[in-house]
Order: structure tokens, then sequence, then C-alpha cells
């Protein structure tokens, strides 16, 4: 195994995990906004926004926490009438109930209008404020949180934008020889810096590192439980976490691992896609994300009776393999999360039942070979749907994996080397994907226009 910077893997994971409260793309925009209102320094008159296809896909049908609507246009509103721009992707954890009537006004008004940019960075958002002669401009580019432009009155305050050239799309994503020349990916990161990973370089991390150097991550993704514990409280979205347990409870279903981790993920997501007020931890930009490989694996060590050591293990497991897929494609295309995130989970599953780094392996090439091609059509309540089914996929390849069960290079895309599989199932999301992306969209905005 080729050395790697454990310092580099510390500081990967407490980049990428980051708390969101409500879907990342729309509350991306309410951040914006509320940047824009903080520059401008008064209530706008009129806003205008300007986001990329996935933004707007993503941002269509997804409920925006304590306002009981879905769209971007209540995101934008919500976010200047009451965000707080400090608290970032938690930008609406203060919002009162006036502020909900000011930004349904202000949508009702239609002073708030919302358009799309082509051919530009997949997370993209700008937002213009006007009030009588003063303006402001804040552009979000290339991560949900990353504020690369301020403009006031005309004069630029903040200009880190990414220059519109080839250069733009390998700076995310740069998968084209990688399955050909090494084992292992790196991740372009804002300085620049390349970071070694392979699966087994992760694996060997977080079964090695000090435990206390881990701890954060324990702390970071235990609070998904709590976003959990509310779907299966309450009826948020399609309910499909409080389904499974009336199924459980009238016999149709048995209370066991499966079962049980499918109706803690789903219910986390119909939380979270339903506009709950609760922050789940995203990984990579997504929460669904956060929730879908995070949740099953606290799940599952419930289950088993796994100290918190073996459970803080799996989860920087599972946290680092979803980094380290995600890193091989865009962190938004037509590829569904709940596919990587369960690849994910699986592992740290695996880890809890007392798999082996082959073992651990051997889930990712199962994942790889039984979900890929699981389409990403827009965040909304039946993401939970799309979360069950990648968490119950992530328990079979977990337990075939403990059975030294893997697919093979014989079969689909995979291949022999784990490693050239992730790089493969991220041609296909960053290339091969791209005409199907624009696809779906197409279809979902002819369909809102009906």
């Amino acid at each position: 195994m080729e050395s790697y910077c454990k310092q580099d893997y510390i500081d990967i994971l407490k980049k990428e995990l980051v708390p969101a409260m409500g879907c990342t793309e729309p509350i991306a925009l309410a951040y914006a906004a509320a940047k824009a209102r903080e520059v401008l320094g008064e209530a706008p008159k009129n806003v205008e926004a300007f986001v990329s296809p996935n933004i707007l896909k993503n941002g269509m049908g997804v409920g925006i926490p304590g306002t009981g609507m879905i769209g971007l246009e209540i995101a934008g509103a919500i976010g200047i009438v009451g965000g707080d721009a400090s608290k970032e992707l938690n930008v609406l954890a203060d919002i009162t109930y006036e502020d909900v009537k000011q930004s349904q006004q202000m949508v009702a008004e239609q002073k708030i209008k919302i358009g799309v940019k082509s051919d530009i960075n997949p997370i993209y958002i700008e937002v213009n404020a006007a009030s009588g002669e003063s303006n402001s401009k804040v552009i979000i580019e290339e991560k949900h949180n990353n504020i690369v432009y301020i403009e006031k009155n005309g004069e630029v305050i903040l200009n880190n934008r990414l220059q519109k050239d080839t250069k733009e799309e390998s700076k995310e994503v740069s998968v084209e020889n990688k399955a050909e020349s090494s084992s292992k990916a790196s991740i372009n990161q804002d300085t620049g810096k390349s970071l070694k990973f392979s699966v087994e370089s992760i694996y060997d991390f977080s079964v090695n590192m000090p435990l206390e150097e881990l701890s954060f991550v324990y702390d970071l993704t235990i609070t998904n439980s709590l976003i959990s514990n509310e779907g299966m409280e309450k009826n948020y979205g399609h309910r499909i976490g409080r389904i499974v347990q009336k199924n459980i409870d009238n016999g149709l279903l048995a209370d066991d691992l499966m079962s049980y981790v499918i109706k803690k993920s789903a219910a986390g997501a119909d939380a979270r896609m339903g506009g709950c007020m609760l922050p789940a931890m995203s990984n990579s930009g997504s929460g669904n994300q956060g929730i879908t490989l995070s949740v099953p694996v606290i799940a599952c060590a419930e289950k088993l009776g796994s100290d918190k050591e073996k459970l803080t293990r799996a989860l920087v497991l599972a946290s680092l393999i979803s980094i380290y897929i995600k890193s091989n494609m865009k962190r938004l295309s037509a590829l569904c999360g709940a596919m990587t995130a369960g690849a994910s989970a699986s592992c740290g599953m695996t880890y809890l039942l007392g798999g082996n780094l082959e073992q651990v392996k051997f889930s990712v090439q199962n994942m790889i070979g039984n979900l890929t091609g699981i389409v990403c059509d827009g965040a909304k309540p039946n993401c939970a749907m799309k979360v069950a089914t990648g968490v119950s996929a992530a328990v079979i390849s977990s337990l075939a994996a403990m059975d030294n069960v893997s697919c093979t290079s014989l079969e689909g895309i995979v291949d022999d080397n784990v490693d050239k599989s992730i790089a493969n199932l991220g041609k296909i999301a960053a290339y091969g994907m791209a005409d199907l992306d624009k696809m779906m969209l197409e279809i979902m905005v002819d369909k809102k226009s009906n």
C-alpha cells in the first residue's frame, strides 16, 4: 500500500461533513439570498436569481424548512426575509412565523424571480438584490456554501470565481485516466492540493487511526439519528419509515436488520425532504447522502450492540468512502446519491459485522454491480423511496461480502480492482449520463409548465 497523509484525511472529513437544514440546493440559494440582503444593508424591493440546471432540478419539488412550501422561489424569499448568512447552510435556523408570512407574500407578489444559466458549473447560484438606487450581487459556485463573488453598487468586494475554460470541469472531476493509470484517486481541492485515496488506504486509516482523533466524526454524524427519529415520530413526505414500522407491527415485515435499517434511513429522508427544521450532517454537499451513509451504519450498530469505538470507525470508513466515490464525479449529476452513499454504508456495515479489507472491497463491488444507473430526477419526497432502495441493497451487498461473494470483472462495469470500478462509475456519472440529466430536466420543466 502506498503511503497517504493522515492529516489530509482528517482535513477532508472536517471540510465535507457540514450541517445543513433542508435540501442543500434550495438552502444554498437561501444562503446566497441572505448574504445579498446583508451586503445591500436593507430589505430589497426586488430579487432576481439565476441558478444552474442542476440546482433547478434539485430545488423544484422539495420542502423548504419552516415554510410549508416547496420550490426555489420560497427558498430565496425566506433567505432574504429571515435568513442569517453567518450560519451558512443552517441559514434558516432562526426564522420566525412572521418571516414565513412575509416571504410567502414576497412570492405571491412576484418580487423574486428565478432564471436558469446554462453551460456553467453544476453548482451555480447568483442572487441580484435591488432597493431604489442600491443593488448587490452574490454568487455561489462549485460548493453549496462557497461564496465566490460579492458586489455592491458596482463595486467588487470579493472575486474568487473560477476561470471559464477547460480547467473548470477538471477542477472538480478528473477521471479520464484514473482507471488506466492508478488505483488511487485524487481530489483537487481549493488549494489545488492532490489527495491520494484508495479503498485500502481509507480502510487502514479508519481502522488504525487513534480513536481520539476520529471522535469528531462520531459527534457530527450521530446527529443524523435525530432527524431519523423525527421522521419516525411525525408524518413527513411519503412516510416511508413509518410505513415500514406499521407493517412490522402488523406482521407483514420482520423486525430484523433489513427492516430496521430501511425504516430508520428512509425516515430521515422523509423528514428532510418534507421540510423538517432539524439539520442533517451532509457529506460532499448532500444531506440525503449524509443520512444514507450514516443512519444504516448507526442502525446496524444498534442491532448488533456494537461499542462506540467500533461504530466510530465504521462511520469514518463510510464517510471517507463516500467522499472518495464522489470525488470521481461532479457533485451534482444524473446519478442518484442513494447508490453512492449506499455503497459507503455497506462498507460501514461490513466492518461492523467483522469484515476485513477484502470484504469491504467486495461491498463496494457489489453495490456498483447492482445499483449503477439509478437516476437523480431532483430532490423531492420520494427520495425516501430511493434511500430505502439504496440501503436495502447495501445490506444485501454487505451480507454477500461477508460470505465472500463479490461481483467480478466478468460483470458489467465492475473491474477486479475496486478502485478502477469506482473510476468506471465516475466516468458513467460524469460523462455518460450528461445527456440524461438534460433530458430529465426538460421533462420536469415541461411537466411543470403544463
